[in-house]
């Protein structure tokens, strides 16, 4: 099911080619999501780990792909 509404404020599994994340070394992040302008997206880290920095996607909304919200966390079962 696509992600629908409004993407701000929500922590989003999403795809463009300006990203580099420094987990992966890869164009995907899971971040939370804001539309500061029609032409930039923030996608911040939702930790307090040092060395996760905020990553700045110049690009149009269509230009960045949404694959999937995280909707919930598991706990760990004992």
């Amino acid at each position: 099911t696509p992600v629908e509404g409004s993407r701000t404020g929500r922590v989003l599994l999403v795809q463009h080619r300006e990203i580099s994340d420094p987990d992966t070394g890869g164009s995907y992040t899971v971040k939370l999501y804001e539309r500061v302008s029609p032409d930039v997206v923030l996608l911040t880290p939702e930790t307090d780990v040092d060395g996760y920095e905020p990553i700045e996607v110049n690009a149009p909304a269509d230009d960045v792909r949404v694959i999937a919200e995280l909707v919930e966390v598991l706990g760990v079962l004992p």
